[in-house]
């Protein structure tokens, strides 16, 4: 855990410096909240929502996207 977190922040810093677009597909809500700026969520192969991590965790559009952003808020 405490590596991942410290991956986290090195790609976070990293992604900053080279101020170039990313792609960053990930399982982990925590991942989400601290690089995305955009975010697509997939399920099953197809775009169920697209946001800002806020708006995504404030309001999620499917069950699955609550799901998802549930651990993140604390459900």
């Amino acid at each position: 855990l405490v590596a991942r977190r410290a991956a986290r922040r090195q790609l976070a810093e990293h992604l900053a410096v080279v101020a170039v677009p990313a792609l960053v597909v990930t399982h982990d809500p925590a991942d989400v909240l601290e690089l995305g700026a955009d975010v697509v969520v997939l399920e099953a192969g197809k775009v169920v929502q697209e946001g800002s991590p806020e708006q995504l965790c404030a309001a999620p559009a499917t069950a699955f996207a609550e799901a998802f952003f549930g651990a993140s808020r604390g459900a």
